[in-house]
Parts: structure tokens; C-alpha cells; sequence
């Protein structure tokens, strides 16, 4: 499949049409796709999966998420997949629409927000995904979800 005609980065805050992200070909791929398909999720999941394996620095952008899900800081994640820091903020703006620190937050409240959905409570999951404390995750859910912790839980 094509690669994406516009970055990531392009993108935030806004709902574009797929033919903004897509080639026509790939699109007529997909509704075809979506159409044959039992299940729309898993169509779906398989189309991405298939324009992920097209694209030639996949590799680095998963090595890059798996360190950002670990709670690496850039410097890290930018040695250990032999990019400079400059280098991974560019592919990190254009694979996931911001740089590699903001998604550090966004995965480290994910994780807290799923530790609190599944029973633990807020200060024992803000401790655990690395937070100081409870106020901090509760600032970070506001500034990264635009809502309070409680509203998001529910």
C-alpha cells in the first residue's frame, strides 16, 4: 500500500477525510475490504497492520513506542535506536503527531488511567506508572485529555 500523504503531525486536532491520509487506491481498498468483512475492527486492524509493514522505518517508530511505553526518557530512545534527539522529534512528529516526550506523558497516564479502571486506586496507580503522586497524574490528565481524572474514569 502507499504511504500516508501527510504526516502525523499534520493532523492533530483535526478529523480529516481519509483521502487526506490515504491514496484513492487505498481507500478503495479499505471500503472494499469493509464491505467483505464479518467483523470491521479486524478489517480494520488488518489494513493498518498491512500499511505499517509497508513503510521502511516501522521498525525504529515500534522500537521507539516500546521504549515510550517503558518510561524512557528521548535521550534514551533516541541512542538506542541510533537516531539523534533532533532526528527522532521529526519521526516521532510524523508517526504519532507529536514529539517523543508527549507521548511518554500520554502512554504513562494510559498506563494509570487503566490501572485505575481496573480497581487500583488512584494514588497506588499514579505511584505505579511513575507519577510523584496523585496531583501530578491528575494535573497530567488535564493538560493531556482536556478533562479531570474523574470525568475520563467514567
Amino acid at each position: 500500500m502507499a504511504g500516508r500523504v501527510r504526516p502525523a503531525s499534520d493532523l492533530v486536532d483535526e478529523r480529516p477525510d481519509i483521502g487526506a491520509i490515504w491514496s484513492r487506491v487505498d481507500v478503495d481498498r479499505a471500503i472494499d475490504a469493509l464491505a467483505n468483512a464479518d467483523d470491521a475492527g479486524v478489517a480494520m486492524e488488518v489494513l493498518a497492520a498491512a500499511r505499517w509493514q509497508d513503510d521502511p522505518g516501522a521498525g525504529v517508530i515500534d522500537a521507539v513506542a516500546a521504549l515510550a511505553a517503558a518510561g524512557e526518557p528521548s535521550g534514551v530512545i533516541a541512542d538506542r535506536v541510533g537516531l539523534s534527539v533532533r532526528q527522532l522529534h521529526r519521526r516521532s512528529l510524523d508517526a504519532f503527531g507529536y514529539g517523543t516526550k508527549t507521548l511518554v506523558r500520554i502512554l504513562r497516564m494510559q498506563r494509570a488511567v487503566a490501572l485505575t479502571r481496573s480497581g487500583t486506586a488512584p494514588a497506588s496507580a499514579a505511584a505505579a506508572a511513575g507519577y510523584a503522586d496523585q496531583a501530578h497524574l491528575s494535573r497530567d490528565v488535564r493538560a493531556l485529555a482536556g478533562i479531570p481524572l474523574g470525568e475520563l474514569l467514567r
